[in-house]
């Protein structure tokens, strides 16, 4: 995530290994591959239709030694194991939408679609899953699912157990109640037209779901990064941190991946650095210490697909941003096949990079640096080649010279939210074709000077902006045509009446969608806690603040594991 940049030297120092990845090679492996325990897990299928027959291609991680391939309990035929993340098979005789499964001596993967049609090309119908919000939880989580071909839902399914309930919101929405599990479970839609490829959730060891709720903040100040568990609103320090950069090495953005494997660290220099995420939050720094990618000055944004596939970099001194391909087993970064310069040029400086839930769309919301203009830079996502086409670019409101520092989308991705600096305000977006952006009646909204920050609540009803000039937030109701209007229970502030912290910079949801975290780059708190109030009607709740190590630690930047 974003933010201001003070200036330092390069130095990096090693951390203490966690025990629970060990060290290999030019990266580090989880140790599940150590102790050959890897469950496998697909992420993609080609072709996604055809006939009996056909020659489909399985991508993913885990494949090696894969045993069987399934299409919907009935066994492909011609196995070829090309690589731990490929598998080749020979469709068998089947009709309908079917779920592609392989098998491995370590398990059977989540499923992902295949549609016979009766010329072999495949149903239009078949409903397909493109993203699931939240991705992990409890029993009685309540989940969306986003994707296409998605009216008159006949059923819902973690793993092989029913959703406790579900609701077909439109064509490309279902939300479903988690029934009782454990684990990672794949969850499928199913229509008149067949079942959906599967989305993975995954169940927390207690019913609180928060067994895996990490929370990280980079301080520019401290030259480290601060680790955290957040459970029952209380935050507990993760083993071993802080985790050093080294003397004048500043951190200036990171990011987690949705899989929570790893976290990635941009610094001052411009290299970017490797760190695993062990069960219990621990950090152990990846490629022999070694950054996995350079770039010419320091990040100041960093995002992530939400298939963990592509890493997205931008620096507000260049009117660029970076595309890197990440290897799922070992968080090695490579130029996207679909992108093989490994960068789009932009209109202007990146201030904030975001993925659309549905992973349609990426939009750089940008200030007027590098002898560019402030607004929105749209492009189309290939989920599958990285490939970012179609640009398209949407201008600040008032003048070129302003900039839309905060964006963020609903779940169903319908609509887009800027904070922008020219109107010190928020404006909705309708999100059309192509990722095209249409400014909703009543834009834009509200009056709050420097907005830096914006987030939205789990059930896509209530948006929050943070001012580093009042250091306070913001809340307001989202409308039926996606309007807003400001709660009467706004502002808020942290405990005492102190703030949001001083210069809040980054917000986000935690795990569990229980809790909204913010991050704040001037003096104490560093972080604060604040939960949903379940009386008032999108209210929030100052729970708990705290500093991120010997202040001013300056934080830059704030990520939490999905």
């Amino acid at each position: 995530m974003r933010i201001p940049i003070p200036i330092r030297i390069v130095l990096l120092l090693a951390v203490v290994l966690a025990p629970q990845l060990i060290g290999c090679s030019n990266f580090f492996v989880p140790i599940c591959e150590e102790t050959n325990t890897c469950t496998p897990t697909l992420t993609g299928i080609s072709p996604t239709s055809g006939a009996s027959g056909t020659t489909v291609t399985l991508t993913g991680s885990f494949l090696t030694g894969a045993t069987s391939v399934s299409f919907g309990g009935t066994a492909g035929s011609s196995i070829t194991v090309v690589s731990a993340s490929e598998v080749t098979i020979v469709a068998p005789t089947g009709s309908g939408s079917v779920l592609v499964t392989v098998t491995t001596p370590q398990g059977t993967s989540n499923g992902e679609s295949f549609s016979y049609g009766s010329s072999g090309s495949g149903s239009s119908t078949t409903p397909i899953l493109t993203a699931i919000n939240p991705a992990s939880g409890s029993s009685g989580t309540t989940v969306t699912l986003t994707g296409t071909n998605l009216t008159g839902a006949t059923a819902v399914t973690f793993g092989s157990t029913a959703a406790t309930s579900y609701a077909a919101v439109s064509a490309t929405e279902v939300t479903a109640v988690a029934p009782a599990g454990s684990g990672t479970v794949s969850v499928t839609v199913t229509t008149a037209d067949g079942t959906s490829n599967g989305e993975s959730f995954s169940y927390g060891s207690s019913s609180s779901g928060t067994s895996n709720n990490y929370i990280y903040v980079a301080n520019s100040n401290a030259d480290d990064i601060a680790g955290f568990s957040l459970s029952s609103g209380k935050l507990t320090l993760l083993p071993n941190t802080p985790y050093s950069l080294g003397v004048g090495n500043a951190p200036t953005a990171m990011v987690t991946t949705p899989n929570g494997s790893f976290l990635y660290v941009g610094s001052l220099s411009g290299a970017v650095y490797l760190y695993g995420i062990a069960s219990n939050g621990a950090l152990t720094l990846g490629n022999n210490s070694q950054p996995v990618a350079s770039l010419t000055t320091g990040p100041t944004y960093m995002a992530v697909d939400r298939k963990s596939n592509f890493l997205l970099i931008g620096s507000n001194t260049l009117a660029q941003m970076y595309e890197y391909a990440i290897n799922t087993n070992t968080g090695a970064l490579a130029a996207p096949s679909g992108n093989a310069q490994g960068y789009v040029t932009l209109h202007g400086a990146p201030e904030q990079i975001y993925v659309t839930p549905n992973d349609q769309y990426i939009y750089v919301g940008e200030t007027p640096a590098a002898g560019g203009v402030g607004g929105i830079d749209i492009f189309t996502l290939d989920a599958s080649t990285g490939a970012l086409s179609n640009p398209l670019h949407t201008n600040s409101r008032v003048a070129a010279s302003y900039a839309d520092t905060a964006l963020v989308s609903d779940s169903s991705s319908k609509y887009l939210f800027a904070g922008e600096t020219g109107c010190s305000c928020i404006r909705g977006f309708t999100i059309g074709s192509g990722g095209a952006l249409t400014e909703i009646t009543g834009s834009p909204f509200g009056n709050l000077l420097g907005p830096s920050a914006i987030a939205i609540d789990p059930t896509d009803s209530y948006v929050y902006l943070s001012s580093k000039i009042s250091n306070e937030i913001l809340g307001y109701q989202i409308g039926a045509s996606g309007g807003l209007t400001e709660l009467g229970s706004s502002p808020y502030v942290g405990g005492a009446g102190i703030g949001a912290g001083t210069d809040p910079v980054a917000m986000a949801l935690d795990e569990t969608n229980t809790y909204l975290v913010v991050a704040a780059a001037g003096d104490y708190p560093d972080l604060a806690i604040f939960s949903f109030d379940t009386t008032t009607p999108g209210k929030l709740d100052y729970v708990v603040d705290t500093a991120t190590g010997t202040d001013p630690t300056a934080p830059v930047a704030l990520s939490i594991t999905q």
